[in-house]
């Protein structure tokens, strides 16, 4: 299914992750049909479409791909429809919702217009029914996609205490590998003063969170020169743990013996791509 994430499932995402504010996963997951995408998406309804209803559905756990960072299959062969007591109106649009009426978008997009006459089924096969997430977190791990895949269509237990930031000397890895800095006086520091996750202006990443409080890394136990941090890496735990996400660091500076590294309010930006296939 090509499908992108809704803003309501982005924000409970990220809030989830960094405000640690429990996003409690659906009771069941369900398949709508309608046009439109996004907040205008218009489902179906048993007055213009006799008979019809959401399908539940039920996914597979996610698993890492070469392709893409993560992808859920659904758990069935074919997801049926009752036969049509009328011909079907247009229907060019799917959505996942976390209710069989009503409830929130969780995701949606474009699967083509079969026409649907008087006495036929609509299904859709297995093949049709997977969902793939292609950095829809702007550098993120697998193990955080997949977690937040599991968590929202499985049920499954996902969630993070606190957050600390830390340097990384390379760019992160899908895998979740990472060189970390090492110098003396260096340590993660623990951040878990964020804004709410908000829409944001830019189409391409159009839901984002902006850190609300100062990470200050040192002081330095000495010269903190060759080689300077490349990336911030943002962790769950403050030794180990998991890498979840990881961001370019733009702020140059020469670290002397003594000195501090500081990253003020709104500098470290999480991002969602609409992106999901």
């Amino acid at each position: 299914m090509a499908a992108q994430i809704s803003s309501y499932l982005g924000k409970k995402w990220l809030d989830h992750i960094f405000q640690n504010a429990t996003y409690t996963p659906p009771s069941g997951i369900y398949v709508a049909l309608g046009t439109g995408d996004g907040d205008s998406f218009q489902e179906m309804t048993p007055s213009t479409t006799p008979y019809y209803r959401r399908q539940w559905i039920e996914f597979e756990e996610s698993f890492a791909t070469t392709e893409e960072a993560a992808q859920v299959n659904a758990a069935l062969e074919k997801l049926n429809w009752p036969i049509a007591r009328a011909d079907w109106p247009e229907r060019s649009t799917f959505a996942l919702f976390d209710a069989h009426t009503g409830g929130n978008l969780l995701f949606w997009g474009f699967g083509g217009d079969v026409p649907i006459e008087k006495g036929e089924t609509f299904y859709i096969n297995s093949e049709a029914t997977s969902l793939k997430i292609d950095y829809v977190l702007t550098e993120a791990t697998d193990y955080l996609l997949q977690a937040l895949f599991d968590h929202t269509l499985r049920g499954d237990t996902f969630s993070i205490s606190n957050i600390y930031v830390g340097l990384l000397e390379d760019v992160g890895s899908r895998d979740g590998s990472y060189t970390e800095y090492s110098k003396s006086g260096y340590s993660r520091q623990l951040l878990n003063d964020w804004k709410n996750a908000a829409d944001s202006a830019d189409s391409t990443h159009p839901i984002e969170i902006f850190n609300n409080g100062v990470v200050t890394f040192g002081p330095a136990g000495a010269n903190w020169t060759s080689p300077t941090p490349a990336c911030l890496g943002i962790f769950d735990a403050l030794s180990g743990g998991h890498l979840l996400y990881w961001g370019n660091n733009d702020i140059s500076a020469t670290i002397l013996s003594g000195d501090a590294l500081e990253y003020p309010a709104n500098y470290i930006r999480v991002r969602f791509y609409h992106n999901v296939h």
